[in-house]
């Protein structure tokens, strides 16, 4: 049977179906913490303890870092605990007659007995979606997180006229402004529709609107 190959492909439709599983959508606690995988407090980077009934989840300050912490506990379960497969990766590493844990073996990311968990259907829904047997085994692979979720680019400053616009509080700097923009960038003036809009302002004015 052909192995799973935890590529950059695989790992993001693996987490995406993990995530569909979870119930990842407004309003739940998946998403109020920032934590798409529901992922159990472990110290992981940007997360911090956040106590239920059921458990001490990981609540993360970024959407970016929840994601980043789920792909990481995909790619780890292989690494220290092969061979395993898809099925034990959700039900853990047991012996087939008594369900108990195997020496050393990975408990499982969903196993029976824990709230309403059930590994089998967990499997087959992420094997359906990244189109592989639940009985075929994990392979990891070094990946880029950084190049799989890219830092947020930093929030453009704004441009000398805005700022001006901004402290002069007046609509028709900021008209004229616009229109100079415009003017520098294509080349076109619009003179007249300028003059326009300036009577419109004062007509509004004179109603006692406030602009």
């Amino acid at each position: 049977m052909k192995p799973i190959v935890l590529d950059e492909e695989t790992l993001l439709k693996f987490a995406e179906a993990i995530k569909t599983m979870e119930g990842f959508r407004p309003g739940t606690q998946a998403w109020n913490l920032n934590n798409p995988g529901n992922l159990i407090f472990a110290g992981q980077p940007g997360a911090e303890p956040f106590k239920t009934k059921n458990g001490t989840f990981a609540k993360f300050a970024t959407l970016r870092q929840g994601e980043m912490a789920l792909i990481r506990q995909i790619m780890a379960v292989p690494r220290r605990h092969s061979p395993i497969t898809l099925r034990e990766f959700f039900a853990g590493q047991r012996f087939l007659e008594s369900n108990q844990l195997k020496p050393g073996g990975y408990p499982g990311y969903a196993p029976a007995g824990h709230g309403d968990n059930r590994p089998d259907k967990y499997a087959e829904f992420v094997a359906s979606r990244i189109g592989a047997s639940p009985d075929a085994l994990l392979a990891w692979r070094v990946v880029d997180l950084n190049s799989m979720f890219p830092p947020p680019a930093p929030a453009p400053a704004a441009s000398n006229f805005v700022v001006q616009a901004a402290a002069a509080d007046s609509i028709e700097f900021l008209v004229e402004q616009t229109a100079r923009v415009l003017k520098d960038k294509t080349g076109e003036t619009i003179e007249h529709e300028i003059g326009l809009l300036k009577a419109e302002i004062a007509r509004r004015r004179a109603r006692g609107e406030n602009l």
